[in-house]
């Protein structure tokens, strides 16, 4: 049994550095925070985006983004050498705070001032040369590239099976699979050993619970993949911490070389502590002001006894890399 802890190596950096030195490179490369949707991507992403030195991008891989970074599927788009000038022009914009998200429809003063503050938050992460957070679940398939070509430190939330289960029926996202499948590179590089369950998935849909376990072990057997070819990478799993925020998030900071101010340590304090509702009415997709202890338990309220064994038995070996016998 492997359980995902936060971790962090310097495999680039061996040698003669010293750890003051190592922090002194890091300090300016970009930060990609991924993984699955539905797995605390947003609230990790805020969190870590506090400090004045650090600017937050939200999402540039999401297919309801305008204007479209390339020519992304509607879903996880994998970029590869293969098909990378027709999106490397363009993150090279994202990372320099020059590509502006753009509201496709703006329905009334909520959506105006969300664009205007995501604007006035571009200049002024330009105008301060601050270190590029970019927080894209999206993403999650593009990694290994983002990291290689643009020498991104990279942050993987993962969450348990069954709690992003209940979480996409709660909102009722469903999902096609035929975007992964039209995709031949990734289908040979990174999910060739699910073909089969993906096509059987695209030919007859099931439920939501039963998809949104496919679609889970899917992710997370690239995932592993990750954590294996990258022991460098930071690898968190959301009820680590939900548990203990502040002990989870210092040692987050200290890794990526930024510093954990009182200042953050007491926002932090704020958006997670027992006060805040399990799921904010107003924002329940990107709302970061939670209970977190009681978010990580939640799913055992909303599932029945055959749903959680039916999710556990879907998600079989991959879920028993990162979720020992009594997590269910």
């Amino acid at each position: 049994m492997t359980l995902v802890l936060l971790t962090r190596g310097r495999r680039g950096y061996a040698g003669a550095m010293t750890r003051s030195a190592i922090q002194d490179t890091a300090a300016s490369r970009p930060i990609l925070v991924t993984g699955s949707h539905r797995s605390g991507t947003t609230w990790v992403g805020r969190m870590l985006a506090l400090p004045s030195g650090v600017g937050y991008i939200h999402e540039p891989f999401n297919p309801l983004t305008v204007p479209p970074i390339g020519p992304l599927v509607d879903g996880f788009t994998f970029v590869h050498e293969g098909n990378e000038h027709l999106f490397r022009p363009a993150l090279e914009q994202v990372l320099r705070y020059r590509w502006h998200r753009r509201l496709h429809h703006i329905n009334g003063p909520k959506d105006a001032t969300r664009l205007a503050a995501e604007r006035f938050e571009a200049l002024r992460s330009r105008i301060r040369g601050a270190r590029p957070l970019m927080k894209d679940p999206m993403a999650i398939l593009s990694a290994e590239w983002l990291a290689a070509t643009f020498a991104m430190e990279i942050v993987v939330t993962v969450r348990h099976p069954a709690a992003f289960a209940v979480s996409l029926r709660r909102l009722s996202w469903r999902y096609d699979f035929s975007s992964l499948l039209s995709q031949r590179e990734l289908m040979e590089r990174l999910l060739a050993p699910y073909e089969d369950l993906l096509r059987q998935q695209e030919r007859r849909p099931g439920d939501i619970i039963g998809e949104a376990a496919v679609l889970w072990l899917i992710i997370h057997h690239v995932i592993d993949g990750y954590r294996r070819r990258h022991p460098d990478w930071s690898v968190v799993r959301h009820e680590d911490l939900s548990a203990d925020p502040i002990g989870g998030f210092a040692r987050l900071y200290e890794s990526l070389g930024l510093a954990f101010r009182p200042r953050i340590e007491s926002k932090i304090r704020a958006v997670t502590g027992s006060g805040n509702p399990t799921e904010p009415k107003r924002d329940p997709v990107h709302g970061v002001r939670r209970d977190s202890r009681a978010i990580a338990r939640r799913w055992r309220n909303e599932l029945s006894n055959e749903e959680v064994a039916r999710i556990r038995e879907l998600t079989g070996p991959v879920a028993a890399k990162f979720y020992a016998e009594d997590e269910w």
